[in-house]
Order: C-alpha cells, then structure tokens, then sequence
C-alpha cells in the first residue's frame, strides 16, 4: 500500500471508528502491517525504504491524534511471510493483530509491534548480493 493510499483510506476509515466508539466492548482499530526497511533501508530498495518509512510516520501521527479513542497500530515484518518462517508465519502476524485489536477501550495501546524472521539479515544480504551482482 502506498503512503498516499494509506493517508486516503484512514481519512475514510476515521468518521466511521469515531461512529463506533460508544457502542463497543474494544477500541476499533485501523491496523495495518507494514516492513521493517523503515527503520533499516537498503541503498538499493530506496525508494521501498522511504516508503516504508512514511507509513510508519503516518501512522504514529495518527496514532497520537486518535488514541485512546481509535486505537492505530502497525506490525512492521521484516522477512518473508510463509508458512515454514520460524517467526513470521501467517498465524503468528495474525496473532499480534489480534492481540493489538484486543486491548482494552479506553486505555492507549501499543503502536507498533515489530516482527522479524531470524533468518532476515542473511536474506536482505542474499537479496543485495543478487541485485548488485557481487
């Protein structure tokens, strides 16, 4: 998802959670995953890196504005998302999604909660080696 689709879509999403606010048990919550690039770019995946970047900020900066009301989160992966990943498997980043909708209404709620496969810098090391062709 793009910086510009996410900023779109939490501008839709925003009236409609802040509707929902009075009548349920949870915060509702606009969750998304994202990548860890963010915090750790590659020279050769830039233009993925500030991508990831500025999801993430925007986030955060939704997260301060709407907390506690609408609870705003993200689950950064970094590594693949497979069935056989020791770490990121399908279940276990569904499970901290579950576990951010989860947290109690009305108190602030963690904004992040990162993930990352063991294997992850050998990857990107792999992955960087093919792409400059060393």
């Amino acid at each position: 998802m793009t910086t510009v689709s996410l900023y779109v879509t939490l501008q839709w999403a925003i009236p409609h959670l802040l509707e929902t606010t009075r009548s349920q048990s949870h915060n509702p919550a606009f969750l998304t995953t994202s990548g860890t690039l963010y915090r750790d770019p590659f020279p050769f995946l830039f233009s993925l890196s500030a991508g990831k970047a500025a999801q993430y900020n925007l986030m955060h900066s939704f997260h301060k504005k709407y907390e506690p009301q609408i609870h705003i989160a993200c689950v950064p992966v970094g590594g693949f998302v497979r069935d056989d990943a020791k770490v990121t498997s399908a279940r276990a980043v569904a499970g901290e999604f579950w576990k951010l909708y989860e947290q109690p209404k009305g108190k602030e709620g963690k904004v992040s909660v990162e993930m990352e496969d063991p294997d992850y810098q050998q990857m990107t090391e792999g992955f960087r080696k093919q792409v400059e062709g060393s």
